[in-house]
């Protein structure tokens, strides 16, 4: 339910019945935008998704599935080596709705053994739904396991190829830019790789930070 620039967007109603100890994190506050990349499909150009953050001096904050992490363990190294952030995503990126609590659970554990074996430190407490398929009994069993669920203020079909290429990431970013900003790219989506240095250049410009998600923390 987007809202001009500088515009926070309406959230779904069902957003009134979280309770605190849910931790569900949509948006933030202050001068701050916050990248995140959810990767349940290819991996894409790692290479210049990178350097381009590196360039400019950005870190992100990566939803992985389990199953990429499985066949390309040297990435999330990578990822954890230079300063970004990996949350949950689960081993096997399916509708949770669907799956009774203990799948559920074996999932999300199966997924932190896998992060402590390749990098050798504890996952991040940060986990996002799947396709953002979720339930109010979800959030307690998720928020039990001691995590934040990361939604998003801002997306795009970026799943799908672009019609104008580069240029609609770009303008789907830049006319919704709002303080707190949490916003949801897929990884491999070759249009928000071309578009990322660009992207990142102009949300400076206009005065923003780029945090990672452990500032929900604080």
């Amino acid at each position: 339910m987007k809202k001009g620039k500088g515009e926070v967007p309406g959230f779904p109603s069902e957003t009134k019945q979280y309770k605190p100890e849910h931790r569900v994190i949509y948006v933030g506050t202050g001068k701050k935008v916050y990248l995140t990349f959810d990767t349940g499909g290819p991996l894409g150009d790692v290479d210049k998704m990178l350097q381009t953050l590196k360039d400019n001096d950005v870190k992100a904050n990566y939803f992985l599935a389990g199953y990429n992490v499985k066949k390309h363990p040297d990435f999330l190294k990578r990822l954890v080596e230079e300063g970004h952030l990996v949350g949950n995503h689960t081993m096997t990126h399916k509708d949770l709705t669907t799956l009774t609590d203990e799948q559920v659970k074996q999932d999300l554990e199966e997924y932190e053994r896998m992060y402590e074996e390749i990098t050798g430190e504890p996952i991040p407490r940060f986990f996002r739904f799947p396709y953002g398929k979720y339930s109010l009994h979800l959030l307690d069993l998720v928020s039990g396991m001691d995590y934040s669920s990361v939604f998003w203020s801002t997306a795009m079909r970026d799943w799908e190829p672009r019609e104008n290429g580069a240029e609609d990431p770009y303008n789907d970013i830049m006319n919704n830019l709002h303080d707190g900003n949490i916003i949801l790219m897929h990884q491999g989506s070759e249009e928000n790789i071309e578009a990322l240095d660009r992207i990142i250049k102009a949300i400076k410009e206009e005065g923003y930070e780029f945090g990672l998600l452990t500032d929900f923390e604080q």
